[in-house]
C-alpha cells in the first residue's frame, strides 16, 4: 500500500519540475526581448539630429547648451586658447537653443540664442561668443565707482554699453580679462552689455544684459529707515521673548500673595 500511494506523489513532483523548466525559459527570453525592444524605441525617440557648434569664447570658459525654455542639454569647456566644440544629438523638434558662457573665474556670464528653420542636422562653425560681463555689486549708492569686468578672447577689443548714449572700449589682456571703472555713477537703472572684436571678427550679441541699480539719496534714506524699523522690530521681539517668562513668574507670585492674604485671620481691633 505504501509503494502504491507514493507513486502518484512522485509523478506529480516530476511533472511540476518539467512544467517549471518549460515555462520559465520562454518567459525569460521573452522578457529580455521586450527589454531590448523598449530600449531601442527610447533611443530612437530621443536621438534625432546631430548638432555641432564650434568657435571662440574665452580661455577655459564653461559653455552650457540648453533650450530657450531653460532645459539643459550639454556642457563643454573651452581650451586654453578659448576655442570650443560641442557635438551631441538632439530631438528633431529642437528649433530654439542657447549657449551660456561662464568664465573660469566665475566673474560674469553671457547668453546668446539661436533659431533654426531647417529640420536637418545643425552645424554652426566659427562662432564668436560675446564676452562674459559681471559686477561686484548689482546695487550701489549714487556717486559710487562701479567696476565692470569679464573675459573674452586674449587681446580682443571689448566694447561695453553702459547707457544708450555711452559706450566705452577696453583691451583684454593675455588671459582675456578686461575691466572698466565707471566713476561717480548717477542714480538710475542700467542694463549693461558687452561685445568684442577679435582678429577683425565681431562677437555675437548678448541675449540679455546685466542689471545695475544706482540708488539716489532719497532711496538710500528710505532703505536706511526701513532697515532701522526692521532692527527696532527685531529688538522688541527679542525683549518680549525674554520678558514674558519673568512677567509670568511675577504674576504667579502676586496670585500666591493674594491667596495667602485671604487665608490669614484678620486681627480684631481693640476697644
Amino acid at each position: 500500500m505504501k509503494t502504491h500511494s507514493l507513486f502518484p506523489i512522485r509523478f506529480l513532483l516530476i511533472e511540476a519540475i518539467l512544467l517549471f523548466f518549460l515555462t520559465s525559459f520562454p518567459i525569460l527570453s521573452f522578457a529580455q526581448a521586450s527589454n531590448q525592444e523598449g530600449k531601442t524605441e527610447v533611443v530612437a525617440n530621443v536621438a534625432g539630429l546631430n548638432l555641432k557648434l564650434s568657435g571662440m569664447a574665452s580661455p577655459n570658459a564653461s559653455i552650457a547648451l540648453s533650450t530657450k525654455s531653460g532645459q539643459f542639454l550639454y556642457a563643454a569647456v573651452a581650451d586654453f586658447k578659448g576655442e570650443f566644440e560641442i557635438k551631441t544629438e538632439v530631438n528633431q523638434g529642437l528649433s530654439d537653443y542657447c549657449l551660456e558662457t561662464v568664465d573660469f573665474k566665475r566673474q560674469g556670464n553671457s547668453l546668446v540664442c539661436f533659431s533654426e528653420s531647417s529640420t536637418g542636422d545643425i552645424v554652426r562653425d566659427g562662432l564668436f561668443l560675446p564676452p562674459t560681463i559681471g559686477l561686484f555689486r548689482n546695487e550701489v549708492a549714487e556717486g559710487s565707482d562701479v567696476t565692470i569686468s569679464g573675459f573674452s578672447m586674449p587681446d580682443s577689443i571689448v566694447s561695453i554699453q553702459i547707457t544708450n548714449s555711452k559706450k566705452v572700449s577696453v583691451k583684454a589682456d593675455k588671459s582675456g580679462y578686461y575691466s572698466f571703472k565707471e566713476e561717480k555713477i548717477k542714480a538710475g537703472s542700467y542694463l549693461l552689455f558687452a561685445g568684442a572684436v577679435y582678429s577683425g571678427k565681431e562677437s555675437l550679441k548678448q541675449e540679455k544684459g546685466v542689471s545695475l541699480k544706482v540708488l539716489s539719496a532719497a532711496e538710500q534714506m528710505a532703505i536706511t529707515a526701513v532697515g532701522y524699523t526692521d532692527q527696532a522690530k527685531s529688538f522688541l521681539s527679542k525683549i518680549l521673548s525674554l520678558a514674558w517668562p519673568i512677567l509670568l513668574v511675577c504674576l504667579f507670585i502676586l496670585i500666591i500673595i493674594l491667596v495667602l492674604k485671604r487665608k490669614m485671620p484678620k486681627k480684631k481691633k481693640k476697644k
